[in-house]
């Protein structure tokens, strides 16, 4: 056949080719420090022109949905992504596919267990949805709650699930964080001395970007220094596919795509429904919940479980979440984290990358 699948060949996305980021960035860059020229690596992107630096790393670029694209979506050995990726063409038979799913935990609702899919007028999408599921050949996972329902009833895969945290995850729980912390704060001029809050809530498209009350920045950052000293600078982090979010009194963190090293170097983090509650949580830091449009959000999208019970503590006004920081308890919180990832049976190994890569090296 003219196009034939190459052995070492791979093909990355994360977030539908408009970053190099999450689990297939980390994936990658062991690939080619460990086995330097052992792999063919293609990235597929929007927006090539943002990414061409790549190319001097020895990493091949091309654009999303070209000719290009498609031929190494054709020959490549492993696509590996971290969202629901369309693959085109019916899955070679030597061809393996992976998903590094972006979240964790298990938290809002998504795939088959969003209400919206139930409705009659979603039948297109969920046709679309399982053909693309059934291609998946592996999935990783962070915990066993994470494989029930985000895997398993979520997106009704019945394939191989391997259970052993998530690669972006490592650097969390093994990764040098004094090292980590001074890239960031270096990137974004903040002195040494500075704590770092992170706010960063998760996506939500226009209709639901309804009038409700916005952090106050000013406020948090007073509550913050009453409570836990020193001076605080705050770094704000919408989510890429949100289009808006107030940095009035904040540092905009939206370019700095590497979320992780963003969480490794914050002392405390302030989001909403996002799965870096998950993430976070492996470092046993604060996470302060603020959540305002709490009621309509469950409506439109639920949960997997009570809010009341995810490692992190709810406030609905900047009121409320002035109090909920004055008030914290370490001691509570920590109990809260440790009974939360035995309740959702923690799979994070800290040593994800190393095994996935592995697993991929014993397939060549």
């Amino acid at each position: 056949m003219k196009y034939s699948v190459k052995n070492n060949k791979i093909l990355c996305t994360s977030h539908h080719g408009l970053q190099f980021s999450c689990n297939p960035m980390y994936i990658t860059k062991h690939l080619m420090k460990k086995y330097p020229n052992k792999f063919e690596i293609v990235w597929n992107f929007k927006n090539t022109n943002d990414f061409e630096y790549l190319e001097n790393l020895g990493i091949k670029i091309v654009k999303r949905n070209s000719l290009e694209y498609l031929k190494s979506l054709m020959t490549a050995k492993f696509i590996i992504t971290n969202v629901d990726e369309q693959i085109f063409f019916p899955k070679r038979k030597n061809q393996f596919v992976i998903n590094t799913w972006h979240g964790g935990g298990s938290y809002k609702t998504c795939g088959f267990a969003h209400p919206l899919q139930q409705s009659f007028k979603t039948i297109i999408k969920q046709i679309r949805l399982k053909i693309i599921y059934q291609k998946y050949d592996l999935y990783l996972s962070s915990s066993q709650s994470f494989s029930e329902e985000t895997i398993r009833k979520a997106r009704l895969y019945k394939g191989e699930i391997l259970e052993i945290g998530m690669p972006r995850n490592d650097i969390l729980i093994n990764g040098d964080k004094e090292i980590i912390t001074q890239k960031v704060k270096n990137h974004f001029k903040i002195n040494n001395d500075m704590k770092l809050a992170l706010y960063a809530p998760t996506w939500r498209d226009k209709t639901e970007q309804s009038e409700h009350e916005e952090i106050d920045y000013i406020s948090l950052k007073k509550s913050l220094e009453r409570k836990f000293g020193g001076k605080w600078q705050i770094l704000a982090r919408k989510h890429h596919k949100t289009e808006t979010i107030n940095t009035n009194n904040s540092i905009s963190a939206i370019n700095y795509l590497d979320m992780q090293e963003l969480l490794v170097a914050s002392d405390i983090l302030i989001t909403d429904y996002s799965s870096s509650i998950w993430d976070f949580s492996l470092m046993y830091k604060p996470i302060f919940l603020f959540c305002p449009d709490l009621e309509i959000y469950k409506t439109i999208h639920n949960f997997f479980s009570d809010i009341n019970t995810w490692p992190a503590i709810l406030s609905q006004s900047n009121k409320e979440l002035e109090y909920n920081i004055l008030n914290f308890s370490n001691l509570e919180f920590q109990s809260k984290v440790e009974n939360h990832h035995k309740k959702l049976k923690n799979c994070e190994t800290g040593n994800a990358t190393k095994i996935i890569c592995d697993r991929i090296l014993a397939k060549i």
